[in-house]
């Protein structure tokens, strides 16, 4: 908190150099006195906290946008009677928000489902379900969606 604490997390790249830094000035001026060995030590383990919490945030919503993909990709084969292993073109409309996750402050995308990045992003999906092996989904191009603009408008989310 005290160096950096109120940054986005993507902010912090060039933290560990200014830290060290910092830390080799300041033990070279009062290395003797021993309540300064407090401050690393707390640092670290601060730091350690922040980012386990991050990256479990992460964790949590990637496996809430695993299920959720698999119940796409489920209602996709289902609908149009193909087996899930087999390539459909799919246009993905609209964003997926999902805010249970308990995420930092200023978590910057730590945490954020990756369903909604991009406003929902039809490309992002599509290669988020073909990697994670939920699906082959093939990503249609906006251009082939002009004649239906209309009724993909109207289409709810």
């Amino acid at each position: 908190m005290f160096i950096g604490g109120l940054l986005p997390p993507r902010s912090m790249n060039c933290l560990a150099i200014s830290f060290a830094a910092s830390g080799v000035i300041l033990f070279s001026k009062y290395g003797y006195k021993k309540i300064i060995w407090l401050i690393p030590a707390f640092s670290l383990l601060y730091g350690t906290a922040s980012s386990s919490r991050l990256f479990y945030t992460d964790y949590i919503s990637f496996n809430q946008d695993y299920r959720i993909s698999s119940l796409i990709a489920n209602d996709i084969s289902n609908y149009i009677d193909v087996p899930p292993y087999q390539p459909v073109k799919v246009y993905f409309y609209g964003a997926f928000t999902i805010d249970s996750v308990d995420k930092p402050k200023n978590h910057d995308m730590f945490g954020s489902s990756f369903l909604s990045w991009d406003a929902g992003n039809s490309a992002r999906i599509s290669a988020f379900m073909n990697v994670t092996g939920i699906a082959k989904i093939i990503p249609t191009p906006y251009s082939e969606l002009k004649s239906g603009l209309k009724q993909i408008n109207s289409a709810p989310t």
